[in-house]
């Protein structure tokens, strides 16, 4: 049965995630790319890279059982917010064919693996959590769930990400280290020692440079 799917987003990242969906599917995945869906009403009808915007996400609480969804909303929190307003939804991963991913990956449901990606053994990948262009992950790392790991990042082996952080574009992890969730590590940054979570942390090798209040039942 091929599978319909609904990237939900209009943004550029969006668009970014149905360029995957779209390369997956003509890799033979049984897969047919439907459009968007944003909850900008004005964006209902418009098209974006030759796919249409359906309808806000209520859109998806009246499609068929063979409709599936991925997010394309780039921020992590921002993803959390919108995919937990939507029960029932099924979600699925996605990996571009032109990603190097070995079968001791495990990833969850809406997980998407961009183009140029190469990932090793005994990772984890947890769900809804995004790895961008041509980033590198190695063995033995978990990544939390609602990650965005920006292109040409660098996770060596043994590194923890908590739930939630954004690894800014070539950020480099030595190995061993682990990351606080919801915590920010900026373009370029390299980080050698561990980092809370809810911080800011730049430069090389990289400090915290703010510090922010954990939500309402974080950990």
């Amino acid at each position: 049965m091929i599978e319909k799917l609904v990237i939900i987003g209009g943004g550029g990242h969006a668009r970014e995630l149905a360029d995957v969906a779209v390369a997956c599917a003509s890799a033979g995945a049984k897969l047919e790319l439907l459009g968007y869906v944003d909850d900008d009403p004005r964006l209902t009808g418009t098209m974006r890279n030759g796919f249409p915007v359906l309808g806000t996400t209520a859109w998806l609480r009246g499609a068929g059982h063979d409709v599936v969804a991925v997010c394309g909303i780039g921020s992590p929190s921002a993803r959390r917010r919108v995919v937990e307003r939507l029960p029932g939804v099924r979600f699925i991963t996605l990996v571009h064919p032109a990603s190097v991913i070995t079968q001791w990956v495990t990833m969850g449901a809406g997980a998407v693996i961009t183009a140029g990606c190469v990932l090793t053994n005994s990772i984890v990948i947890g769900a809804h959590t995004h790895i961008n262009r041509c980033s590198t992950v190695s063995h033995d790392s978990s990544i939390g769930e609602f990650v965005h790991v920006s292109p040409g990042c660098v996770l060596s082996g043994n590194v923890i990400i908590g739930d939630e952080c954004d690894l800014g574009a070539g950020a480099i992890l030595i190995p061993g280290v682990s990351v606080g969730p919801r915590t920010i590590v900026g373009a370029g940054a390299v980080v050698i020692r561990d980092l809370p979570p809810d911080v800011t942390a730049v430069g090389n090798p990289a400090r915290v440079i703010k510090t922010r209040n954990a939500p309402v039942g974080g950990v």
